[in-house]
C-alpha cells in the first residue's frame, strides 16, 4: 500500500475572493468532500497557506507578484483574508504549512513533514492552478513523489490557463483526475 498524504494549499479568504461567486462555492464543495474522504480514509492532511507580517518585511521590491500582494494591503498575519476558508479549517493534528512564496516547499517545512510522514504519494489540490499548484507540482516530481491533482479542487483567474496545465502539463509529471474519481482511489 502506498503512503499517501493530502495536500490542501491556499484556501484563504483574501485568494477565494477573486475567484467568481458560483465558481468559489463549487471549488469550495468539492474540496470540503475530499477533505472527508481523505480523513475517513486516515490519510494525512496538510493545508497549506500564504502570509505576511505587518509592513511586509519578507517582500523583496524585486518580486513583482509580491509587490501587488503588498499593495494590495493582503494576507496579512492575523487578519480575516489570511484565514482559510471556513468551510476548510485544519483539525488540530493536521499542520499547517506557512509560505512566504508561491511554492509549498521554497523555505518551508513541507518536505520535513512529508518524510516525517513516510509520504509516496502527494494529492493536491489549490488555487491557483498556475501559481502554488503548479510550482508545488514541479517540487514533488522533482523529489520522485507520485503526485495525483484534482483539477476540479483548483482555480485560476484564468479558466483557459488552468485548462491548459491540467490537460496538458501536469499529465507529464501526474495524474490529474476529478474529486469523484479519486475518493474510491483513497482507501485503497
Amino acid at each position: 500500500m502506498v503512503n499517501k498524504l493530502l495536500l490542501l494549499c491556499d484556501y484563504q479568504n483574501d485568494i477565494l475572493v477573486s475567484l467568481s461567486p458560483v465558481e468559489r462555492e463549487r471549488i469550495v464543495g468539492n474540496t470540503q468532500r475530499l477533505l472527508h474522504g481523505a480523513r475517513t480514509a486516515g490519510i494525512p492532511v496538510i493545508f497549506v497557506g500564504v502570509c505576511f507580517r505587518s509592513g511586509y518585511p519578507e517582500v523583496n521590491m524585486n518580486n513583482k507578484m509580491y509587490q501587488s500582494i503588498k499593495n494590495a494591503n493582503v494576507l496579512l498575519d492575523g487578519t480575516i483574508g489570511a484565514q482559510f476558508e471556513e468551510a476548510l479549517q485544519p483539525q488540530p493534528n493536521e499542520p499547517v504549512v506557512v509560505k512566504k512564496r508561491v511554492g509549498a516547499h521554497f523555505n518551508t517545512e513541507l518536505p520535513l513533514l512529508l518524510k516525517a510522514h513516510g509520504t509516496e504519494e502527494v494529492i493536491i489540490s489549490g488555487v491557483s492552478t498556475s501559481g502554488v499548484v503548479l510550482s508545488t507540482v514541479r517540487y514533488l516530481a522533482d523529489s520522485d513523489f507520485l503526485i495525483t491533482v484534482v483539477q476540479d479542487c483548483c482555480a485560476d483567474r484564468d479558466q483557459e490557463v488552468h485548462n491548459m496545465l491540467c490537460q496538458r502539463v501536469f499529465t507529464r509529471q501526474a495524474n490529474v483526475v476529478n474529486v469523484d474519481s479519486v475518493l474510491p482511489h483513497l482507501i485503497q
